[in-house]
């Protein structure tokens, strides 16, 4: 917006100063004109009037005429001449006009034939010449000086108008981060009343409402899940008791024990899924203290499994403002899905981009096609002996805690995926308006 409105103005600007510069033309053309007319009247007026002081025009003449003038008798012959060589062919033109009459015999000089009498009788033709060359420059210099002044003008209206827009939509800008901020970590904050004028209180109180409602969809989110969670926590109890019974009873074919773990881990992940669903229902979620990637790595290198290699290249930076518990609930399903499909190596890196940490999760396994993307985001899709439940469970609690989950062009011939937490703030920054 701010772009546009300099530009605007400078546009504008340039308009008025082109049509200030052309009216200032006109005016100073129309104004030599009317000067060189003047100016021709005048000398016109001299000469006639010492011809007629004495009975001889060329006696009353001779010597007494300045340079440039040039007077003919009644048959055409000079009487008197002080023009220049250049232009006495255009005042040969004019040597029997019988009215009073200007001509232009080339762009530096105009002329002008006048008929007279004298009272003796005698009668003739003046022509005087005025050069045009100084009010022609007098009309360069002041387009020059209209041009560097219109440049001055421009400059000065776009820097203007640049620091004018910028202080006053800086504190649009400062409130629509805030806003933005809030309604991802913190939506029970608000603007309130604002001293800055009715604009950025108007501005203030749509946010307001705005958050409101985020607030709202929130709470009702927060509760249907907790609901949930509750009523999936007694089942899920009932079932980890039971499968923990027919271990401790012991006996059955190994496959019937190797079944009986796996669905025994399966339930106790899915038990700290409800509890990590709980605890972020209960808004305990989006505040905590910081958490440092590099404090999970551990506990997504048992995810990975050993048949894969983990590798890990975590900035020093990559902190995240969600508790560890919470970060490992986001990340441990997207390393579990490439553990399944690598065939030795998952590589896990981080790093701070602005205000996010991003944590990129790649696999060196066969990849992934770009058409099945935003399918294994989608509950029950499952490619390869999973539940189809990883990945959507990730990017919902990524989303709740103001992240993102997604799969991206890899860089090798697995698939990788992209995940954005919000980054441990900086304590030195503050942001007022």
């Amino acid at each position: 917006m701010r772009r546009r409105i300099v530009v605007s103005t400078v546009l504008l600007m340039l308009a008025v100063m082109v049509a200030v510069g052309c009216g200032i033309q006109i005016v100073l053309a129309l104004t030599a004109e009317r000067d060189i007319g003047r100016v021709l009247e005048a000398r016109t007026d001299t000469v006639i009037a010492v011809a007629r002081s004495d009975g001889s025009a060329a006696v009353a003449l001779a010597g007494r005429v300045e340079p440039g003038v040039r007077v003919y008798d009644a048959a055409g012959s000079v009487v008197v001449d002080t023009l220049a060589s250049s232009e006495r062919a255009g005042a040969d033109r004019l040597a029997r006009v019988r009215s009073v009459r200007d001509l232009a015999p080339n762009e530096s000089v105009r002329l002008r034939a006048t008929p007279f009498r004298t009272p003796a009788g005698w009668h003739g033709v003046v022509v005087v010449a005025e050069p045009t060359g100084p009010y022609e420059r007098a009309e360069r210099y002041a387009l020059l000086a209209t041009v560097v002044a219109g440049a001055v003008v421009l400059l000065a209206s776009g820097l203007l108008a640049s620091r004018i827009t910028s202080q006053a939509l800086r504190p649009v800008a400062t409130m629509a981060d805030r806003a933005a901020d809030w309604s991802a970590r913190d939506v029970g904050r608000r603007f309130g009343e604002v001293p800055d004028g009715p604009e950025l209180a108007h501005l203030a109180t749509t946010l307001d409402g705005l958050l409101d409602r985020v607030a709202r969809a929130l709470e009702s989110e927060q509760r249907l899940t907790s609901e949930l969670a509750h009523e999936l926590r007694t089942p899920l109890t009932g079932i980890v008791g039971t499968v923990e019974l027919l271990e401790l009873r012991g006996g059955g074919a190994p496959e019937d024990r190797a079944d009986l773990a796996r669905v025994l881990g399966l339930a106790r992940s899915m038990s700290e899924t409800i509890t990590t669903l709980l605890a972020m229902a209960r808004e305990r979620a989006s505040h905590g203290d910081p958490t440092h990637v590099d404090d999970v790595i551990d506990e997504l290198r048992d995810v990975a499994g050993e048949t894969v290699e983990l590798v890990a290249d975590v900035a020093s930076d990559a902190a995240v403002i969600v508790p560890a518990a919470v970060l490992v609930r986001v990340l441990a399903p997207v390393v579990d899905n490439a553990a399944r499909f690598a065939e030795s190596r998952v590589d896990v890196e981080a790093r701070r981009e602005g205000g996010s940490v991003v944590i990129e999760v790649e696999d060196d396994g066969p990849g992934m096609a770009a058409g099945v993307r935003e399918r294994a985001f989608e509950p029950g899709f499952s490619g390869r002996g999973g539940t189809g439940l990883g990945l959507p469970l990730s990017r919902r609690i990524a989303a709740t805690v103001g992240g993102s989950v997604e799969a991206v062009d890899a860089r090798g011939s697995g698939a990788r995926f992209r995940v954005a937490l919000p980054a441990a703030p900086d304590r030195a920054h503050n942001v007022s308006l």
